[in-house]
């Protein structure tokens, strides 16, 4: 487990990378780890100008929760958050990779467009600046 300068446990942290004020990526994990492996490897990951970590949790399920909602949100059409510039991966059904099914006996918590609204606009626990390609 990492531990940041100010003790918080990152592991567990949801991140995005933007270009401009688009979101492009949402991503979960260490985000020193993560922000050198998409900043080292634009072809593959895209590229970005900055890594704004929103939320950070003590457990890997709560930080799911929140990835699998953004990409099950920015993926549906009828989401006031859609976001066709995601270049997360997708599967073969054409959802996002990790994003959550819209299913009533899920024992995933889908949270809603205002849940997720409230973390994407409120200010972000970190930003990092990615290197011009």
């Amino acid at each position: 487990m990492y531990l940041d300068t100010f003790g918080l446990i990152t592991e567990n942290s949801v991140y995005v990378l933007k270009k401009g004020d688009k979101i492009v990526y949402v991503g979960i994990g260490n985000p020193d780890q993560r922000f050198n492996a998409h900043n080292n490897n634009p072809d593959k990951t895209g590229k970005f100008d900055k890594m704004q970590v929103i939320a950070e949790y003590n457990d890997r399920r709560s930080a799911r929760n929140l990835e699998g909602s953004l990409l099950n949100r920015m993926g549906n059409k009828n989401s006031p958050l859609y976001n066709r510039n995601l270049l997360n991966a997708r599967r073969k059904d054409g959802g996002y990779w990790h994003s959550y099914p819209d299913i009533p006996a899920s024992p995933r918590k889908l949270l809603s467009d205002a849940e997720l609204t409230v973390t994407l606009t409120h200010d972000p626990i970190k930003t990092k600046k990615a290197k011009a390609h």
